[in-house]
């Protein structure tokens, strides 16, 4: 029963730290998917 409350306050932990960087996560994962996208069209 240690499992997913451990995982419960990961999470939380997360997205408490994520708030300000919300905007370069954003950054980052919009780049990553131009970057798949961009790989999908040169193949």
């Amino acid at each position: 029963m240690k499992g997913p409350i451990v995982f419960l306050t990961l999470a939380l932990v997360i997205m408490s730290m994520a708030q300000p960087a919300e905007g370069f996560l954003h950054h980052i994962l919009r780049g990553s998917i131009r970057m798949h996208v961009a790989n999908r069209i040169l193949k």
